[in-house]
């Protein structure tokens, strides 16, 4: 299918766009995103299976001034196929559902600020490494509930929230069922995220605790370093460490997992290039032998892990295991207008679970996206992702290419 998309530069202009604002209103900005998903599926050469899907969403957010420390935010989201989606027999669900088209106050705020400290009650989006918006489609995952953030030193950030409900990517509403299909009547996360120098040396620091109720308990902590060298090529290298038990009613039985994980690599010029290794060990009894538990990335590929690729991770296995992968970014253009990203990555699982499976599974992913970063079109970009998720051993293939227009303002 070919789309076009005419990005509606007349709505921003810039340093025009912010002093025609109503004297009242702090932020308006927004966002256009022509989406299109074509998959193949190929787990039976008599019988393969083909999906699509196209849709186009668009994203309005406005914040007002603040008042005595108060402001309030509403960001209206919509998606709709226009009737250019198969059937939902054939058609890609996880695009935005099943459904022709949805709208959603995913954001709707009272936000209260005083010096260093922020909080915000009611609908919006949250940014952790095992909790965020998993903004791979047409419309984030949302969160509802209190988020507080506190900025004591210039390279330290806080941040702690009580969650009572979510929105997955593809629905309008918010409810407690999580992406395993159980219900929790909450949880919680805090973390912090500390950024240092050390001589000309990049260090950073993050930890975050969550209390999945009923659920888990979990840890996770991550350390990256880069090494300037003031030459061509700088070194860098990070490292990760989730631990997670059951607690309270354990929902999903016994939770007793680990995970540890390493990057290295070199940044040259406008590449980064790196490999990374993830294990998950195995443990008797526990939910999928020892797997990580993540309610709100699951099955979306969106978790934080360094193995984790384009449509599958080392945690999307539903077993323990470990995980091997290179990737390489590369910028080049003026202004770096065109990015490319590629990786291969293997996963070895403790237990098959692809029907007649007979090896472990492989990803390669390719991404390149243009950024239109001057002119009219300042804002536009267009990017087009494939992924090819393979098992060895056996005619198992999946396909996925995502083309995606978008437009920021």
């Amino acid at each position: 299918m070919c789309l076009m998309l005419a990005a509606p530069a007349a709505l921003a202009q810039g340093d025009d766009a912010s002093a025609a604002l109503p004297a009242w209103l702090a932020t308006f900005d927004g966002q256009v995103r022509v989406y299109e998903f074509d998959r193949f599926h190929n787990n039976n050469l008599d019988n393969p299976s083909v999906r699509s899907a196209f849709a186009t969403s668009a994203k309005l957010f406005a914040q007002t001034k603040s008042l005595y420390g108060f402001s309030t935010a509403l960001g209206l989201y919509a998606a709709s196929n226009f009737g250019l989606s198969p059937q939902p027999a054939s058609r890609d669900g996880s695009l935005m559902g099943n459904g022709d088209s949805f709208a959603t106050p995913a954001e709707a705020f009272l936000q209260y600020n005083y010096g260093i400290f922020q909080a915000r009650l009611g609908n919006q989006l949250v940014k952790t490494p095992w909790v965020w918006g998993s903004d791979s489609r047409v419309i984030p995952a949302a969160y509802q509930g209190l988020t507080a953030s506190l900025k004591p030193l210039k390279n330290l950030d806080i941040e702690a929230a009580y969650i009572q409900r979510w929105k997955n990517r593809t629905s309008p509403d918010f409810s407690t069922t999580n992406l395993y299909g159980v219900n929790p009547p909450d949880f919680w996360y805090a973390g912090a995220v500390y950024g240092m120098n050390v001589g000309a040396n990049d260090l950073k620091f993050q930890g975050w605790l969550y209390k999945f109720t009923d659920i888990a308990n979990m840890t996770y902590l991550q350390a990256d370093y880069r090494y300037h060298t003031n030459g061509a090529i700088d070194p860098v290298a990070a490292v990760q460490f989730a631990h997670e038990s059951d607690t309270g009613k354990s929902l999903l039985g016994k939770v007793d997992a680990q995970v540890w994980g390493a990057e290295a690599g070199v940044a040259a010029g406008p590449g980064t290039y790196t490999v990374a290794y993830d294990v998950i060990p195995s443990s008797t009894g526990a939910f999928e032998n020892g797997n990580i538990v993540s309610p709100y990335t699951h099955s979306y590929a969106t978790d934080p892990l360094f193995t984790t690729s384009m449509t599958q991770g080392l945690a999307d296995q539903s077993t323990s295991g470990h995980a091997w992968k290179v990737k390489g970014v590369y910028y080049f253009g003026n202004n770096r207008a065109w990015r490319f990203i590629a990786s291969y990555a293997r996963y070895s699982q403790a237990q098959f679970n692809h029907p007649n499976q007979t090896g472990d599974p492989s990803e390669v992913d390719l991404d390149a996206t243009y950024f239109f970063k001057t002119g009219p079109f300042k804002g536009f970009s267009i990017r087009d992702r494939l992924g090819v998720f393979s098992y060895s051993g056996q005619q198992a293939t999946f396909v996925y290419n995502r083309l995606q227009f978008q437009y920021d303002f």
